[in-house]
């Protein structure tokens, strides 16, 4: 049987520590700024919500293309390897079909190609069950195979501070944005069937809102698979981020819990103060 190497896009926010850890090869998503692409790391949130500011306009970003994920295959393919490819929910960016086509043009046997069906640290979870499963001598179909079965299992979400950034890049009607600044909703989203979804729409101080999705997690708890557990925000204030992660720190054990920063594409969609609790649900 073949060595496996996992390849994942670069929306995946994990640990950087994490991607030597897991030896994972990243592929990058564009953020595009004034006309100028960038891969994503280059770009950082910072210099994104200056940029919006400045502009008043969202920036582009724009999926990986088959050539340039088919590049990368190659290279391991040559080097013996078959592969397990991670990508960001195929509903929610071209990158997925992009793998899809390179795949079914070089060797579908070996290269596989996986939709988190999520987005952010989501994907991440499923990455480190591949890292597991790979260093346990199961082959790359077989990987596949169970990353699939488990992706509707993965919870995904997270609370929004501001509906701008889901306003200008026309996922809510200028009606919305002006009821949800009106009566200071702040919207908890999670991914559903592969599509990002308010879940609820709770109201009133910030703090507020991000206990609404701290409780869910508690009333979730037992079904909730504890090997990892990923808090992650986009320059979240750190009262906030601490008082997130001390109340999930207080119900399992401290040292699964990961604390990561959402990379620019997702950034891009989310906006400042957004903070999630990613994890994995058993059934």
């Amino acid at each position: 049987m073949r060595k496996v190497k996992l390849i994942i896009d670069s929306t995946a926010d994990m640990l950087p520590e994490d991607y030597l850890k897991y030896d994972v090869e990243i592929v990058h998503l564009y953020v595009i700024l004034n006309g100028v692409e960038k891969k994503s790391v280059e770009v950082t949130p910072e210099v994104l919500f200056k940029y919006v500011e400045e502009t008043k306009k969202l920036p582009k970003t724009a999926a990986i293309s088959s050539e340039t994920i088919k590049e990368v295959f190659v290279k391991f393919l040559d080097q013996d390897y078959d592969i397990v490819f991670i990508s960001i929910g195929k509903q929610m960016s071209g990158t997925y079909n992009s793998a899809r086509l390179a795949a079914e043009q070089l060797d579908p046997t070996r290269v596989h190609v996986v939709s988190s069906e999520v987005v952010s640290s989501g994907t991440a979870l499923l990455i480190e069950k591949a890292a597991k499963l790979r260093d346990a001598g199961k082959g790359a179909k077989e990987i596949a195979d169970i990353l699939t079965a488990t992706a509707p299992k993965v919870v995904c979400q997270f609370i929004i501070d501001t509906l701008d950034y889901l306003y200008m890049g026309g996922r809510v009607s200028s009606l919305g944005r002006f009821l949800g600044q009106a009566f200071r909703i702040h919207p908890y989203i999670r991914c559903k069937d592969g599509k990002l979804e308010v879940f609820k729409k709770p109201m009133g101080k910030l703090s507020k809102c991000y206990q609404e999705m701290v409780s869910q997690f508690k009333k979730e708890l037992p079904n909730i698979e504890t090997d990892v557990i990923y808090v992650t925000h986009c320059m979240g204030e750190k009262e906030d981020v601490d008082m997130i992660v001390n109340e999930v720190k207080s119900v399992v054990d401290p040292s699964i819990v990961k604390i990561t920063t959402a990379g620019s594409v997702i950034s891009s969609h989310c906006g400042p103060r957004t903070i999630g609790i990613l994890y994995i649900l058993k059934n």
